[in-house]
């Protein structure tokens, strides 16, 4: 999906004397351009909510708020999506090169801002959900995730770096790092021309896209080594993490073998 969403970024280019055929061509490609990018932040998002509840161990009560919050802020997403989509068909404009019929926008439509503040929104929702909630625990069981989110949460939101981390920390270090892209979205979408937007939003989607497959990756590494569980106080060494994958896989080939 994000690579389709990667070839449809670029500036739509016709050769077709028709320009009722080159504006349904163009109008096509930058709606499903806006649809495939809306659909992976929204897939992105909802994995990261679950495995955000799944670090935190929180009660029902507060998944319930993220989930309820997600909700919502995914709502008014799809109805800016929808607006923007509008927006963008309504202000195209067209241009002969050559034997080219180049389609463009002329200016950045208001409404793409409303793709990326819910999305901000979203995560200081879940962020501060998440540090009542350990507020709200005794002391020693909430101690190690209070650490977690002054260490990691607030150092990733201030400056976001890239680096081997506990395993209970890898959602906060990721989580911020997709919010600083949409932050710069945001800023991006106001203060830059609008060809400079979409070269800004290819980036961001990509990063986006990239650090929610790291997220899943290394989630599915901690579960398969024994040594790493979430709430782990001790760094786990990235090798280890993928021998012990390796391994089970081996162990289940070797018992489908007896069976057999």
């Amino acid at each position: 999906m994000q690579v389709g969403g990667s070839l449809l970024r670029s500036t739509p280019q016709f050769s077709c004397p028709n320009r009722n055929s080159v504006s349904f061509r163009c109008s096509g490609l930058i709606a499903t351009a806006i649809c495939l990018y809306s659909l992976s932040c929204t897939s992105g998002n909802c994995l990261i909510l679950h495995s955000l509840i799944r670090v935190s161990d929180c009660s029902k009560k507060v998944a319930w708020l993220m989930a309820l919050g997600a909700l919502t802020m995914h709502s008014i997403t799809f109805v800016f999506t929808c607006i923007a989509i509008k927006q963008v068909l309504d202000g195209i404009s067209f241009a002969r090169m050559g034997s080219f019929e180049i389609c463009a926008l002329m200016e950045t439509p208001s409404s793409f801002l409303g793709a990326f503040a819910p999305a901000v929104a979203l995560d200081c929702y879940s962020f501060a959900l998440l540090l009542l909630n350990a507020l709200s625990r005794p002391r020693n069981t909430s101690q190690r995730l209070l650490r977690m989110l002054l260490k990691d949460g607030l150092v990733y939101f201030l400056v976001c770096l890239s680096k081997n981390q506990i395993p209970g920390c890898i959602l906060l270090e990721i989580l911020n790092e997709i919010k600083a892209t949409r932050i710069l979205n945001i800023i991006m979408s106001t203060a830059v021309p609008t060809a400079l937007v979409f070269v800004s939003w290819g980036i961001g989607f990509d990063l986006n896209a990239a650090v929610t497959a790291r997220l899943y990756l290394r989630m599915c590494e901690t579960d398969f080594s024994p040594n790493s569980g979430y709430g782990s106080d001790s760094d786990v060494d990235g090798e280890s993490s993928i021998s012990s994958f390796i391994d089970s896989l081996s162990d289940e080939g070797g018992l489908m073998e007896i069976k057999d």
